[in-house]
């Protein structure tokens, strides 16, 4: 995200868009102000807040929430098992600028243009993005939700900070209208999640620390798939921002990406910012003027790092500049604890107390420090920071440590006043009143004894303030200072005297003129103070004032002083202002010189520092401490660089062993006298030499003066010896460099990995630089190996072909050219397994290799047994043959449930009872069967003699079954038991099979009579004969209408009177019977004719010439019908149009009628049983009956079952379910 820094991220933009909002800092309100008035308030390292959160849920408690954490607060408002959140308005705005841009839905111009139009215009921010074109209101509304979840959750992972709950109250003005606008959360669900991730966010948080950390790359260990969260986190870590601030801008919610952070941390591709960066981070935010992210920055050093002395300066002067001279203070006595020597310890405690004279943990180590033996000097400096700790202890009610300072100071000053009254104080706030005012009682007896009068008087008056009811106090003291003031009214009264006597003419007699002059001379210096020449007039002023006493012109005179006064202070403060700024300025480039090594321009601004302010003891004093503190710790490592070379001898480089010990060497030589320090000692050392007088600098150490030469000197050896270290590993790199390749094409060989050796040789080939004779060793591999893989490749090809002659013929050139390379177990030859239906396991022997479809590989020598199977299917054996092509594709053959043997031959379909779940069938020796299904059990079977053996297509009717046999009898059946029901002579040469109407039988004879019959009786009710002689019955619709069609073509339509509807002619029609669907009845003539007429007014509404006589009726299935025609073709054809949509080929000629049950068309084919295939594409399913080489007939039997016949006295019974493998 190169643009995620630059949205609002310039104090205008954010200014503008935060102007006229009403934050906690511009109410004037800000955390810990108005906590009296809070019902629940505490500290988060003491308390969790998912325990308030709890408790507030648990009490129903409403009111709202302040969660400080740090700069401004986060309210949350609990109201009726609900929360909403309000967090500070500048976060909010800034993280959903990057959570827009993290989208790649917006650009970061566009972000910041619409958020300042929103507030310009006051318009919705969704609606002024979506008008955008980039970004639409829902996506807008799901990221803006996302973040007020996460901002909420984002509460419970601070450490630090504080909270305070006011019950039925906004503790800010304004703060009910903000909450209107912000999304409600069930306040159980909040806790639910908190708690379902309490354990994860103990893990990453006792990982990390705390989310708040800056963290860098440490460039060890790059996550190896960028394109997922943890490679977009590594991406942002750069440093600057927090680990929260990351998290929150992120798309990912905070958890996620707190997961992620945790990984990187583990692994080693972040680490927490060091100490110097921290200190270069907030010295460059306070430069420019970013407070907050400067003390942030400072805070990290402070609270979560251990700096050393030097680190620590830096960090209490960053402190001063940002304003914070107690945390600058703090520092500082921190540091002092580290330090052993007593004098530097005070210098630092000392600078500590200047810069917070209150704070108490200075004055505590200052007074400890003191404690210490002294000199006679310090002794009146403990004795000060110990008064002054006491009152701090009184101030925060530890009287018992102020007792003990107190009992420390008395053994100095028995009879200290203030000292006994300070006790008093302490003692009668502690309860103590007796001995409060025993002390003051014994130190007023020790001054009565001694007679001092003034000490006497002053503790009365001590006694007094702590217990005015005291009367024996009180008369003492009054007859004391009624004594006193007799003396001290004589003494007055005669002074007067003598005044009043002498200065009673003299002033009468110079009180005009005195007066006059007074006023002119003021006049004088009120002009010489605007001239500014302050310190003239203030002369001029203190002599009125001192001539004219007790006169007006005395008063004007204090009055012009006071003025020079407040004018000289005013200048006093801006002159020394802008000499702290200008010595902090100079300071800072000091020390970024000194930290990007340019010692010597660092020297010299040393110098101008010392003598820009040379006046200054403080100032001076202050400039030389940095710069001793900076040198020392420069020279100490420069002595230690020293000490490690004359403890260990420089090797020769030619003496060492090996690649590795030279590397080693040279990693060791990084530690010490590093480069760009020795060029900067070096050019130091020249300054030195032109300025002399640098070296005299009393705050320069002296060890490091002494050892700089030495260092040089030393340093140049060790930069010779890097110089042919670097050489060296050069030259071992790129024999490393090569010997990898080498190596690694040697292995390839041994495990004929063709492509990885081709690969090493190219490298060799390129960069060997030895003998010419190796050369074309390498050359000669790189050919082999490539022309290997290129004829491996054209095999592969060939394969996928299926070419077998090329595939065995690249085989035999590959082993004859390579006789040494094992070809045979190498390659492997693909053999691609296809069934129908898929699914089938495939074996090979006993072990199972895979399902069809699959492609077996396997190896040219090995020896295969593989065969095919498939629940409810029959068992293939694939052949040895089919490996030589590389395919193999089987149609399965469906497996009958059960199968029964008939005496007689099958031509006719069966009928079924779906109440009784039986089938009849008769055959050709004059026999009906009944089969119950289900049970796969003969139910019935009787056979009539002296006949012709065909009775006739089954009809069933209820529980009956109407045969109308070919001899002139009309038969009936009992479906359950197969009894007789009735035998009714009709008519000679009977077409079957009958049709029902209603309770009508119509039963037709080859002459083109039609009898109607009733079913209960068997009564022939009527005859008709519409047409000429008839091949087939007739067939009829829903309402009774009956359609035949005659051997001379004419297709007639009778109604249930007997009555002709309408007469229609179709040329060579009448041998195959019409199929009626719909309102639409199909005609099939011997001229390769498939024509449709409408039923209801006889017209022609298609016709279709096929390839070849219709032989069998066709079957419709919704508005697709399909039909077998010619010898091989198996038409789809549109109903509704009359056009051929598909034209499928048969394997063999058609030998039956087609059959259409649960979406497969059942065709049979000669000597190949019955074809199933697919109603929507007319591709293979499965096979039927494979062995049977008669005509056949499918037909269902029943939800469950379909049954096959065959002329041969064959039925076979296959479950329904076995079509849905598909």
């Amino acid at each position: 995200m190169p643009e995620m820094r630059d949205i609002l991220e310039d104090d205008a933009a954010l200014s503008f868009v935060l102007k006229g909002n009403k934050s906690s800092q511009d109410m004037g309100v800000g955390p810990g102000q108005d906590d009296q008035n809070a019902t629940i308030r505490g500290d988060l390292a003491h308390v969790n807040l998912p325990d308030i959160f709890q408790t507030l849920a648990m009490t129903q408690m409403q009111g709202t929430l302040r969660v400080s954490a740090g700069f401004d607060p986060t309210y949350v408002h609990f109201c009726g098992g609900k929360i909403r959140v309000l967090p500070p308005e500048g976060l909010q705005i800034r993280r959903l600028g990057h959570r827009l841009l993290a989208s790649g839905l917006m650009q970061g111009r566009d972000i910041r243009a619409a958020f300042i139009r929103h507030k310009r215009e006051g318009a919705g921010l969704g609606e002024v993005l979506a008008e955008t074109g980039q970004i639409e209101a829902v996506q807008f509304e799901a990221i803006s939700l996302a973040l007020e979840e996460d901002l909420l959750l984002e509460l419970f992972t601070l450490r630090h900070g504080g909270f305070a709950f006011f019950k039925e109250s906004y503790p800010v003005p304004g703060l009910e209208e903000r909450f209107e606008t912000c999304v409600e959360f069930e306040t159980e669900q909040i806790l639910l999640e908190i708690a379902r991730r309490s354990d994860e966010w103990n893990v990453i948080l006792e990982t990390l620390g705390d989310l708040d950390e800056v963290f860098i790359q440490s460039g060890r260990a790059v996550p190896e798939k960028p394109g997922e969260i943890r490679g977009d986190l590594y991406d942002q870590i750069d440093g600057n921002r927090t680990l929260r601030d990351i998290g929150g801008g992120m798309l990912d919610s905070l958890f996620d990406a707190s997961k992620a952070a945790q990984k990187l941390y583990t692994e080693g591709s972040i680490e927490k910012a060091p100490t110097r960066h921290l200190i270069a981070l907030a010295r460059t935010a306070l430069t420019s003027r970013r407070q907050r992210p400067g003390l942030h920055y400072l805070s990290l050093v402070r609270n979560n790092r251990k700096p050393s002395l030097d680190e620590r300066a830096e960090v209490s002067d960053l402190l001063v500049v940002a304003s914070d001279p107690r945390g600058a203070a703090e520092v500082l006595a921190l540091g002092a604890e580290e330090v052993e020597d007593r004098e530097h310890r005070l210098e630092l405690l000392h600078r500590a107390n200047d810069l917070d004279s209150l704070n108490r943990t200075v004055l505590e180590r200052l007074v400890d420090t003191l404690r210490e033996p002294i000199a006679i000097e310090q002794s009146t400096e403990f004795h000060e920071a110990a008064q002054q700790l006491i009152e701090i202890y009184i101030d925060a009610a530890d009287h018992k440590a102020a007792l003990q300072i107190i009992a420390e100071l008395e053994a100095d000053r028995s009879n200290d006043l203030a000292l006994v009254s300070r006790k008093s104080r302490i003692l009668l706030k502690m309860g103590r009143k007796a001995e409060a005012f025993g002390e003051l009682a014994e130190l007023a007896r020790t001054f009565r004894l001694q007679k001092s009068t003034d000490q006497l008087i002053r503790t009365l008056e001590q006694i007094l303030k702590l217990n005015p009811r005291d009367v024996r106090a009180r008369s003492e003291l009054k007859s004391l200072l009624e004594g006193e003031g007799v003396k001290r009214l004589r003494t007055l009264t005669i002074v007067l005297v003598v005044l009043l006597a002498g200065r009673f003419a003299w002033s009468w007699m110079s009180h005009r003129w005195a007066v006059s002059n007074g006023q002119a001379r003021l006049e004088q210096a009120i002009q010489l103070l605007d001239e500014g020449k302050p310190n003239e007039a203030q002369q001029v002023a203190q002599q009125v004032a001192q001539q004219l006493p007790d006169t007006a012109v005395a008063g004007m005179a204090y009055d012009v002083l006071g003025r020079i006064h407040t004018r000289k202070a005013t200048e006093d403060r801006l002159r020394d202002r802008k000499q702290v700024d200008s010595l902090l300025t100079g300071m800072g480039r000091a020390v970024s010189m000194l930290e990007t090594k340019q010692f010597a321009p660092a020297i010299l601004e040393y110098e101008k520092l010392l003598d820009t302010f040379r006046e200054s003891a403080k100032h001076k004093k202050r400039i030389k401490r940095s710069m001793n503190a900076r040198f020392r710790s420069i020279g100490q490592g420069m002595l230690d660089d020293i000490e490690w070379l004359e403890t260990s001898t420089l090797p020769s480089v030619d003496n060492m062993k090996g690649h590795e010990e030279r590397q080693d060497y040279a990693k060791e030589l990084e530690g010490y006298f590093e480069e760009k320090q020795l060029r900067a000692l070096e050019k130091l050392a020249l300054l030195f030499e032109r300025e002399p007088q640098l070296t005299k600098i009393d705050a320069l150490p002296p060890k490091f003066v002494e050892s700089l030469s030495q260092h040089i000197a030393s340093g140049k050896n060790v930069r010779e010896m890097r110089t042919k270290l670097r050489v060296v590993l050069k030259d071992d790199a790129n024999k490393v460099r090569l010997n990898k390749p080498f190596l690694a094409a040697i292995e390839a060989e041994k495990q004929h990995d063709f492509a990885t050796a081709k690969r090493m040789y190219e490298v060799l080939v390129k960069d060997f630089t030895g003998s010419e004779e190796t050369r074309k060793t390498f050359e000669a591999k790189l050919e082999k190996y490539t022309r290997i893989l290129d004829e491996l490749e054209s095999l592969r090809r060939a394969t996928e072909r299926g070419d077998y002659a090329e595939v065995a013929q690249r085989q035999r050139i590959l082993q004859g050219v390579y006789p040494e390379i094992p070809f045979n177990e190498l390659i492997h030859l693909p053999l691609r397994i296809t069934s129908n239906p898929p699914g089938a396991a495939v074996f090979d022997g006993s072990n199972l290799v895979g399902k069809t479809p699959m492609a077996l590989r396997y190896k040219p020598d090995q020896r295969l047994d593989l065969k095919i199977g498939l629940s409810g299917f029959a068992e293939v054996a694939i052949p040895g043959k089919w490996t030589k092509v590389g395919k193999f594709h089987e149609t399965m053959e469906m497996v009958p449930e059960w199968h029964t043997k008939l005496t007689g031959t099958l031509d006719k379909p069966l009928g079924y009872s779906d109440k009784s779940d039986v089938a009849v069938i008769t055959d050709r020796s004059g026999t009906i069967w009944g089969f119950e299904i289900r049970k796969a059990t003969e139910v019935f079977s009787e056979r009539f003699q002296g006949l012709s053996g065909d009775l006739g297509q089954p009809t069933i009717v209820g529980q009956q079954c109407l045969l109308p046999g070919r001899e002139g009898k009309l038969r009936v059946f009992d479906c359950d038991n197969g009894k007789l029901v009735y035998e009714r002579q009709i008519g000679e040469r009977l077409l079957s099979p009958a049709v029902v109407t209603g309770k009508w039988a119509w039963v037709a004879n080859e002459a083109g009579s039609m009898f109607r019959i009733d079913i209960r009786s068997g009564r022939t009710t009527s005859v008709l004969r519409p047409a000429g002689p008839l091949k087939v019955a007739p067939v009829a619709d829903d309402v009774g209408r009956l359609y035949a069609v005659d051997l001379h073509g004419t297709i007639v339509a009778i109604e249930r009177d007997g009555s002709i509807s309408w007469r229609a002619q179709c040329n060579h029609a009448g041998r195959v019977r019409p199929v009626l669907v719909g309102s639409t009845l199909l005609i099939a003539a011997e001229d390769r004719q498939l024509c449709a007429y409408d039923i209801h007014r006889g017209e022609l509404s298609w016709s279709i010439e096929l390839d070849g006589v219709l032989r069998q009726p066709p079957i419709v299935a919704g508005h697709r019908l399909y039909c077998t025609s010619g010898r091989l073709n198996l038409l789809e054809i549109d109903l509704d149009k009359g056009k051929i949509i598909r034209n499928a080929r048969l394997p063999a000629q058609a030998t039956g009628p087609l059959s259409l049950i649960d979406g497969i068309v059942f065709a049979p084919v000669k000597g190949q049983g019955i074809l199933a295939l697919r109603a929507d594409d007319l591709l293979p399913y499965c096979c039927l009956a494979s062995n049977a080489t008669t005509e056949l007939a499918v037909a269902p039997v029943g939800p469950d079952h379909f049954a096959v016949q065959t002329t041969q006295g064959d039925l076979l019974i296959y479950r329904r379910s076995r079509l849905r493998y598909r």
